[in-house]
């Protein structure tokens, strides 16, 4: 596999002082949506072409963190970041794997981690978009009640016209500014939340 791009070691030392396996031991159950790597290269030509309607990639794992060995956890947490040619995937229980959110290209699956909430018994799920144009389809899961919340517009990038790094540049205008828009748009959706709840009640 091609050398990446970028070091994760400030991303492992992070996680190395801050990951506490005993309290995610008794916590809630933890998922992480992982992509069965073929390699960063092709993983992105793969992504391509499914952008271009030729096909799709490979549908996400979405991997119970808890029920991991103690010392494959960090590695899968990691592995959940690695994107393609920037950062190394990770070997998981004999695979290789990088970001889940290259899974399902076409149908944002990986992007999406409802499954494991369905599969844990949730007939009510809250999904809430990146993006007005996700071709995500709820419909997918026809016994399960899904609310969207989408987007009205482009997220905001405070602070720099939205040109450094985009939803990668985790600083704490972005943040803040990601955090206010969300309560923005829920707000703005909540008569139509309202609606399923009520008939929920009775």
């Amino acid at each position: 596999m091609a050398q990446p791009l970028l070091s994760d070691e400030p991303l492992t030392a992070l996680m190395d002082h801050y990951l506490d396996t005993d309290a995610l031991a008794d916590g809630l159950p933890l998922y992480v949506s992982l992509y069965p790597t073929e390699g960063g290269m092709q993983d992105i030509i793969d992504c391509i072409r499914a952008e271009l309607g030729v096909g799709t990639t490979k549908n996400a794992v979405f991997q119970h963190i808890q029920s991991l060995p103690r010392g494959q956890q960090k590695e899968a947490l990691l592995a959940s970041a690695a994107l393609p040619l920037l950062f190394r995937p990770r070997e998981v229980q004999g695979t290789m794997f990088g970001d889940g959110g290259m899974g399902g290209w076409r149908n944002m699956q990986g992007n999406t981690p409802v499954t494991p909430l369905v599969d844990a018994g949730c007939n009510m799920v809250i999904v809430t978009h990146l993006s007005d144009g996700s071709l995500w389809d709820r419909q997918a899961f026809p016994d399960t009640t899904i609310l969207e919340i989408r987007p009205r517009k482009r997220l905001k990038y405070a602070g720099d016209g939205g040109n450094s790094g985009g939803l990668l540049s985790f600083t704490s205008a972005h943040t803040d500014a990601w955090r206010q828009q969300g309560y923005e748009d829920t707000m703005l959706a909540m008569e139509h939340i309202r609606k399923p709840l009520a008939a929920r009640q009775h």
